[in-house]
Formats: C-alpha cells, structure tokens, sequence
C-alpha cells in the first residue's frame, strides 16, 4: 500500500502513526529511528529541483508545475524537510 503521509489530513496521520506504531512494538527487535527536522531553504530548492525557464515556450507550463509542487511543500510541510542521522 502506498501511503502519502504529507498530504493527509491531520486524523488521517494520526491514524496511520498509531498503526505504524502497533506494527513497530509487534517486531521482536530493538532499533531506534531518529528523524531530524529542519527548515528547506526554498531559495536554494527552487534553484536545484524546480524548473528552470528555458525560453522555448513552454515557461508557462513549468510555471504552473513549480507553483503547485512549492504549494504543496508550504501546505503539507510548512518548508521542513527530514534528514537522515
């Protein structure tokens, strides 16, 4: 099952949190999962990920593309990415 956890609502990650949970205290193991939050330099993410204009065209369409996928960063993540440790 493919879970898009960003874009639930609120019950909806609540709900999917506890039944991760269940299934982590079902597993005889110990380990340990550290999530570090931090705040995205959007600058620097619009420069590296989103599109660049090229001139050809099609800015426009790459316009609306960038203009969603940063829409949903600021709706869904408030501009925090999660690192590794």
């Amino acid at each position: 099952m493919d879970i898009n956890y960003v874009t639930a609502g609120a019950e909806e990650q609540m709900r999917i949190l506890k039944q991760y949970c269940k299934t982590v205290n079902a597993i005889d193991v110990y380990f340990l999962i550290t999530i570090f939050n931090r705040n995205k330099n959007m600058q620097d993410f619009r420069e590296h990920v989103l599109f660049q204009e090229k001139g050809d065209g099609f800015n426009w369409l790459r316009g609306s593309y960038n203009q969603i996928i940063e829409k949903r960063i600021v709706d869904g993540r408030q501009g925090i990415e999660q690192e590794n440790c």
